[in-house]
């Protein structure tokens, strides 16, 4: 039989941070106990779908006064994502890319990737050939020094 301390625990973590993992660490419990307890004990899942409900909700009233102190510094995105989120007028859906606007994309992608790996190797040879050049200049021995 697990403590009820153990459970009241998680839950009391679940409502501070509502990331099943993280919450897990910091109690010491493992992922597949939890799991166990809520196929077990329906109290414990009424209990645990609370708390981390109002672990959601107390992370999104975290996130909302971030975004509202990004607004009041004037920060464009944040006033921007404010508007389409929260208002009709400055809603505008996205619109659905095309299957040839897919493949356009795709290509332009391929197409960049390859010149940045082939600019890296050329880049690459380069740096090396310089290397090699200063190495050469170390390694030649200076006949000037010598005495007569």
């Amino acid at each position: 039989m697990v403590p009820p301390d153990d459970k009241q625990k998680l839950l009391d973590e679940l409502e501070n941070l509502p990331i099943v993992s993280v919450v897990c660490k910091r109690a010491g419990i493992s992922k597949a106990t939890i799991y166990r307890w809520l196929e077990g004990d329906t109290d414990f899942k009424k209990k645990y779908d609370r708390a981390l409900k109002r672990g959601r909700e107390r992370l999104v009233d975290h996130a909302e006064s971030k975004l509202l102190k990004l607004i009041e510094k004037e920060q464009f995105c944040a006033i921007r994502y404010f508007l389409n989120s929260n208002s009709k007028r400055y809603f505008s859906p996205r619109k659905p890319i095309s299957a040839p606007e897919i493949e356009r994309i795709i290509q332009a992608v391929e197409i960049r990737t390859i010149n940045e790996l082939i600019n890296f190797e050329e880049a690459k040879k380069a740096d090396k050939k310089k290397l090699e050049a200063k190495t050469r200049k170390k390694t030649k021995p200076d006949f000037r020094d010598l005495p007569g």
